[in-house]
């Protein structure tokens, strides 16, 4: 079966509400019991806090009510105070112990003569003058160690001021207060479950009425509108419509809108039928006149026949020209090529002549700074022989004293006579090589000059080329640039031409064609 829109939106808006309607409860009871447990928790410490302050004000009553009878020796009246104390409503015991933790007087004679616990007895000491207070099962202990005076010292002679005279406490009951707590936690889970219980009670029928109510409410506002509105759209359909009925349009709503934009369709449709009558009419007339002009059409076709071979057969012609004029394109375009690729080689060649140039350049370059350098080591040369011939004429010089001296000295000096004049003669020939060197230094480096001119000279030259064939390589690189643009306009012309004969061909068919047509 299927659902109308008014159920659907009901059921969504339902499940909408259901899952508000939860979380609402839930965050509710989390609330409540929030607060719940908040004043239980305040009114659990105020109850405690009372019966604390009950516990004080009996530990009060018996630390005022005895003192003066423990400061007189009076225990018997003591002792009897203890009881009456005892009597009150909460108080499970109240006594005194001994410097060491004995009870010696308690409202309770099953207490006497037993020990105070120790953990409290120590804490109590710890604490000093100040009030010792213990929780235990369901009782609080209250304690306050009480030391020597001057008037405690009348009984006990043999103690000193500031001893421990012994610790009063009191034990009072807590199970009042545990009771009340308990009843306020059993009171705050039910007041919750009870909370729980009349909210969801409440929104269920908060949620069913509400149900209800917007099932009305949409088969009233939404489901009616659209209803009448497909049955319009129906008849429309099947052609049946009254087009000049409208639906209401009452609400201002998006159904509203709907009604009044239906509304305006239908009497745009309205228009519309009638535009189309009244062309219809148009077209009848104007087909009487196209019978007309079509006669007229027939009688200049056969013109245009004529007029159209005529034309083909000046095409044809063109075509003719046309496809000679692309062939010496072609061959021009193909020659501008050649003469570019031509053009590449020989630049080439002159770019390989220029780098050779300057090699050439660059090892004269070497060879002059090489030769420079022989002539410098050849004046060097010259001042060691200049040196050596100084040397050599001292050597002379002494040789010939020598002898002088080897002729004084008479058959003694003979030996020594030879030895000088070996020496002369060796400094002499010494001498004669040393020009001799010297004149084939002079030669050499005179001719190391003369080479080093002629490889300036040539150097010179070398530069003069290379600078030659730098310019003869840009004119050269200028030239195959301007042999590539006239290469390319050569390409462009034999392009343009191809599509001019396509296009030829093409007038051409479309003359036969309309030829064909006619």
């Amino acid at each position: 079966m299927q659902e109308g829109i008014q159920f659907k939106v009901t059921k969504f808006l339902v499940i909408v509400l259901l899952v508000a309607f939860t979380i609402t409860t839930f965050v509710s009871t989390l609330k409540t019991t929030s607060l719940l447990n908040d004043a239980s928790r305040m009114s659990e410490k105020a109850l405690h806090l009372a019966a604390e302050e009950q516990a004080h004000n009996v530990f009060s009553s018996l630390e005022i009510g005895t003192a003066g009878s423990l400061e007189r020796g009076e225990m018997e009246v003591f002792k009897a105070l203890l009881q009456d104390l005892g009597q009150i409503e909460g108080v499970e015991e109240i006594g005194l112990s001994d410097p060491s933790g004995k009870i010696v007087y308690s409202s309770q004679e099953k207490a006497l003569q037993t020990q105070l616990l120790e953990e409290d007895y120590a804490a109590a000491i710890k604490k000093g003058g100040d009030i010792f207070k213990s929780e235990r099962n369901s009782s609080l202990y209250l304690y306050r160690p009480h030391f020597m005076t001057t008037d405690c010292l009348r009984c006990h002679f043999k103690a000193r001021i500031g001893d421990l005279a012994g610790v009063i406490y009191v034990q009072y009951s807590l199970e009042k207060l545990i009771q009340a707590i308990d009843d306020m936690a059993e009171f705050t889970d039910e007041a919750t479950l009870q909370a729980m219980l009349v909210g969801g009670i409440v929104g269920f029928v908060g949620l069913f009425v509400s149900s209800i109510g917007i099932f009305f409410m949409l088969g009233l506002v939404v489901r009616k509108p659209i209803v009448e509105l497909s049955e319009r759209m129906s008849a429309l359909a099947e052609g049946d419509a009254d087009l000049t009925t409208q639906l209401e349009t009452n609400s201002k709503d998006e159904l509203g809108a709907l009604a009044e934009n239906f509304n305006r369709f239908v009497g745009n449709l309205r228009e519309l039928v009638i535009r189309i009558l009244t062309t219809v009419d148009k077209v009848t007339i104007g087909s009487k006149n196209i019978l007309e002009a079509s006669n007229t059409i027939r009688a200049g076709s056969t013109r245009q026949n004529e007029m159209t071979q005529s034309a083909a057969t000046a095409s044809e012609e063109m075509k003719v020209s046309v496809g000679e004029v692309v062939r010496s394109a072609q061959k021009a375009a193909e020659n501008a090529r050649v003469a570019a690729d031509n053009a590449l080689s020989g630049g080439e060649i002159v770019e390989g002549a220029m780098e050779s140039m300057q090699q050439v350049a660059l090892h004269t370059n070497n060879i002059a700074e090489k030769v420079q350098a022989l002539s410098s080591h050849l004046r060097g040369i010259d001042q060691i022989m200049a040196l050596i011939n100084n040397i050599s004429s001292q050597t002379k010089l002494i040789a010939f004293n020598a002898s002088i001296e080897a002729s004084a000295a008479g058959e003694w000096g003979q030996r020594f006579s030879v030895v000088a004049t070996e020496v002369r003669k060796l400094s002499e020939e010494t001498s004669r090589a040393i020009q001799e060197v010297r004149e084939t230094v002079e030669a050499i480096n005179l001719e190391a000059e003369e080479s080093l001119n002629l490889i300036h000279s040539g150097l010179n030259e070398v530069t003069k080329s290379s600078r030659l064939s730098t310019e003869a390589g840009d004119s050269l690189r200028t030239i195959v640039e301007q042999i590539c643009e006239n290469a390319e306009m050569v390409s462009q012309i034999a392009a343009a031409a191809t599509q001019q004969d396509s296009a030829v061909r093409e007038i051409t068919k479309g003359l036969e064609t309309i030829a064909n047509l006619t």
